[in-house]
């Protein structure tokens, strides 16, 4: 039963309009693809979304549950509470339990009771749907969290469809990949010519011809409440035809006429409000009573919104506000036609609100739309460190090249910070010659400064600042860049934090290239504390992110999750606006997999990926695109993992990768390769890549790619990559049995590890020696490797990296619980591995990482025998087993080789040389 504290009207289907046009060829679509797991509606508004699918309902045979979302679903608990309470109007009782349990104030997490309904729903109901309508108020990371949770597990009788004005917010990638999810876009929406014709004739009678009607659909594009508009301003027309003619003729005729049959049915007042607010991308009421002139301002809104004049809310609170970009057109040029008197003037008031408010992008362009470039230089002027700190860089630029260079010659400082936004934005040929221009422009620096005016030195200060981050992470030169940092302090006051932070910043990515990773994250943290003080939020964002993976290649995983939790908060509290946030979400995931929390880190990988793979980061979508093969692996989808690679190798030979690129892409195949017996290929890796000559000391060439700065500054150091290399390295000749040659490599490796205070893969490197060891028989020295391994990874919670070998450090495990039995943590920690292990190996039939000796020695006498042809009864009798026990090892031996039958084991055996 609903409960009483739910808003029915969210559950309750909407009726269709008598007007309504049937959507048939799109309801054909729908029901062709109702079986996904997902379907997803996805348009900008007025594309008539909700309408579709309020028809659909009304002939499909499944039972449909309908809610309606808004912004107060931005809660895990409401969210989840809503979604029952629609499933209620179809399944009575279904989720009682669960809801009662939600009300509770101390209710166990949300994603268990989502796990509780689910398994309710698959026990207990047939097939339905569930419509989420209005899915773009959905912005809560936890809900989206839970949405993932629930599209993982979605029961086979549940489909859902989700209407939404935005991109989802949670990752598709993966729903499209496995075939899971059916999109209906913009261009499935717009009414096709056959649409049209019928919608406009239902609105003009006989009055319109199919001429007319084409010319119209042609003009709109298809677009429904363009179609509208253009029957707003007909109705009344005797002659439509004549209208039509007139209405798909030059843009100016199309303008005035809809001006003169829409505004000017208006009152006076409105008329007035509706031209004056033209000039105003967005607004609220406080906005147009500066600009208009008045004050009864949300009375006009209100007004406005109840009339339907293409007033589109931009927020639930109804609190700022935009026109459609066609209306709002045509306002403008009526206003440039009738009252250009009072343009400059408009502008010029709503740049002095902007300011006021500290919207400084708003604020600038209105200066611009009036060019006043002594104002807007004024404007930028004082905004110049909320520019920065808030990673305005794109607009930066963009504003100082549309300045006149005559009015920039007596303004130095502004060409000085143009170097600094085109090293951000990757535009580095532009960056060296600006910085050329910059440093004629102000020449050289005297050695006695007090014959320099303040201004003069402080220009210096940040061009010295400036010049350590580009000599830092652009040309790479150390000694040059920490000279720099040294004159920035010299030369910049302490109340040019910001800038002083700015140099700052640089230092501590030297020495996490240069390996003095200790000296680098005390650096950052001190740089984090002037960034606070500066206010300098994008750089904040940047360390962070840097002092993250720094301390995860220390082996630091809890530090490197709370810190890089800092960064992604600083995202969310500044409305996912900080230039290139995602790659905090692409380092998040990589820290979610190490600790074993596959979902969330799947979510939050694909979440940075988008942008990465947009900006064109080499070695950021390696990352990212590695890390979500593992999970693949890990979840037993080894197809999928294959897919990944090769995805990853068709994006990435786009962006003309360097050798080291390929080379670290090609250790990645082989690692996947080795989970699935394909040593051939591996083995083809290992003698043609020279797997340990990465080129290079420190960082890759820098200079070879056009990243934007922060991609630059999160680069990870050359040895991070060939720690990687050489334990894959060590794989291979654990899986071919070279295990002497497996544990040359692994001891160096783990040396060199030791050496330069490296620990992302050390962790994994002994894990790799242990069983090395194992192998050869030198029982007490794996047993102690592995002991330490154990310590290092309670300590910091890295659960995934022996999740990966399953099975095979199973008496390792046995062997280490024996010691220190009074050590608790440790304890917790091996049978946790030990539940989780036997777990992976029930659902996924193999470990990770597998190896053709993983049968027992049992299982391969079981298939000797079997290979011999004779039935299983006679197979059990001669193994002195039960026929149920023989079916037990079968079942076993089929899931490590992943095969489903015995010819196709025998096969894999042979090809494998487990059987001659």
């Amino acid at each position: 039963m609903v409960p009483d504290t739910i808003l029915k009207t969210k559950l309750f289907i909407p009726p269709l309009r008598e007007s309504n046009i049937s959507r048939r060829r799109l309801i054909e679509l729908v029901n062709k693809n109702i079986k996904e797991k997902v379907l997803l509606v996805s348009a900008p508004a007025g594309y008539g979304k909700t309408t579709l699918l309020a028809e659909w309902v009304t002939q499909t045979k499944f039972p449909v549950a309908w809610l309606s979302l808004d912004a107060t679903e931005n809660n895990p608990i409401s969210f989840l509470t809503y979604i029952i309470s629609s499933v209620q109007s179809i399944y009575d009782d279904l989720g009682n339990a669960v809801l009662g349990v939600l009300r509770s104030p101390s209710s166990p997490p949300v994603s268990k009771m989502l796990n509780a309904w689910l398994n309710e729903i698959s026990e207990h109901t047939s097939e339905f749907v569930l419509i989420l309508d209005d899915f773009h108020h959905i912005q809560d990371q936890g809900v989206i969290n839970l949405m993932c949770n629930l599209t993982d597990h979605q029961p086979a009788q549940m489909h859902m469809l989700l209407a939404s004005r935005a991109n989802m917010p949670f990752p598709c990638s993966l729903l499209r990949a496995r075939g899971d999810l059916f999109e209906l876009g913009i261009g499935d929406l717009r009414f096709t010519q056959e649409e049209a014709t019928t919608y406009l004739r239902s609105q003009l009678g006989g009055k319109i011809t199919e001429v007319d009607a084409r010319t119209l659909c042609e003009r709109t594009e298809g677009w429904i409440t363009g179609l509208q508009m253009a029957v707003l301003s007909m109705k009344s027309s005797e002659d439509v035809s004549e209208n039509v003619s007139v209405f798909s003729a030059q843009n100016r005729y199309i303008t005035d006429y809809l001006l003169d049959e829409v505004l000017l049915q208006q009152p006076e007042e409105i008329r007035n409000f509706l031209l004056a607010t033209s000039i105003l991308k967005k607004f609220t009421a406080p906005l147009c009573n500066c600009v208009v002139g008045v004050n009864n301002s949300q009375i006009m809104l209100e007004k406005l919104e109840r009339s339907g004049l293409f007033l589109i809310p931009l927020d639930t609170t109804r609190t700022w506000y935009r026109y459609h970009h066609l209306f709002a057109e045509l306002l403008r040029k009526r206003l440039e036609k009738s009252q250009i008197f009072l343009m400059e003037d408009l502008h010029r008031k709503a740049s002095d609100w902007f300011a006021n408010e500290e919207m400084i992008v708003e604020c600038i362009e209105h200066a611009f739309a009036i060019e006043d470039y002594v104002l807007v230089i004024k404007r930028i002027e004082k905004s110049l460190n909320q520019i920065m700190a808030q990673g305005l860089f794109r607009n930066y630029l963009t504003w100082v090249e549309k300045i006149p260079k005559t009015y920039l010659e007596e303004k130095p400082r502004l060409e000085i910070v143009k170097i600094f936004m085109l090293h951000e934005m990757g535009r580095l040929d532009e960056r060296d010659k600006q910085l050329r221009y910059a440093e004629n422009l102000l020449g050289p620096l005297p050695e006695e400064l007090n014959t320099c005016s303040s201004g003069e030195i402080i220009n210096h200060g940040i061009l010295a600042a400036i010049k350590t981050i580009v000599y830092a992470s652009g040309y790479f030169l150390v000694s040059d860049a920490f000279k720099y940092a040294d004159l920035t302090n010299k030369l910049l006051p302490q109340d040019r934090m910001l800038w002083r932070a700015l140099a700052a910043g640089a230092v501590p990515f030297l020495d996490r290239a240069l390996g003095n990773y200790q000296k680098a994250i005390d650096e950052y943290i001190e740089v984090s504390k002037l960034d606070i003080q500066a206010g300098f939020i994008f750089q904040s964002f940047i360390v962070y992110t840097a002092l993250s993976k720094t301390y995860l290649e220390t082996g630091k995983l809890k530090l490197a999750m709370i810190t890089c939790q800092k960064a992604i908060a600083l995202d969310v509290k500044y409305g996912a606006n900080l230039p290139f946030a995602k790659l905090a979400y692409l380092v998040m995931g990589e820290l979610m997999y190490q600790s074993g929390q596959l979902s969330p880190a799947e979510t939050n990988i694909e979440t940075g990926l988008e942008l990465v793979v947009q900006h064109g980061d080499v070695y950021s979508i390696i990352d990212g695109y590695s890390t979500l093969a593992k999970i693949q692996v890990a979840n037993g989808d080894i197809e999928q993992a294959l897919a990944l690679i090769r995805e990853m190798k068709t994006i990435t030979s786009k962006l003309s990768p360097s050798k080291n690129a390929r080379k670290i892409i090609n250790a990645w195949e082989a690692y996947i390769m080795l989970c699935t017996y394909q040593r051939e290929q591996t083995k083809k890796w290992i003698e043609e890549s020279e797997f340990d000559e990465l080129d290079g000391q420190y960082l890759f060439d820098l200079e070879s790619y056009t990243y934007v700065g922060i991609y630059r500054v999160s680069q990870n150091p050359i040895k991070i990559y060939s720690d990687f290399i050489r334990v894959t390295s060590a794989r291979y000749y654990l899986a071919i049995k070279e295990l002497e040659k497996g544990l040359k490599i692994i001891d160096e490796a783990l040396l060199d590890m030791s050496q330069g205070g490296r620990g992302k893969f050390l962790i994994e490197a002994m894990i790799v020696k242990s069983i090395l060891l194992h192998k050869l028989n030198h029982q007490t020295e794996a047993i102690k490797v592995f002991y330490d391994s154990i310590q290092l990874a309670v300590k910091e919670g890295f659960l995934q990296v022996f999740l990966n070998e399953g099975e095979k450090i199973g008496e390792l495990l046995e062997a280490v619980k024996e010691i220190d039995i009074g050590d608790i943590d440790k304890q917790i920690f091996i049978l946790q591995l030990q539940e989780n292990i036997h777990l992976g190996f029930r659902r996924n039939g193999y470990s990770s990482i597998n190896y053709p000796d993983q049968l027992t020695p049992r299982e391969i006498e079981v298939l000797e025998c079997l290979s011999s042809g004779i039935s299983y009864l006679q197979a059990a009798e001669k193994l002195s087993i039960s026929r149920n026990t023989l079916k037990t090892h079968t079942k076993r031996i089929y899931q490590k080789l992943g095969v489903n039958s015995l010819l196709q084991a025998l096969n894999k055996a042979k090809e494998l040389k487990i059987l001659d």
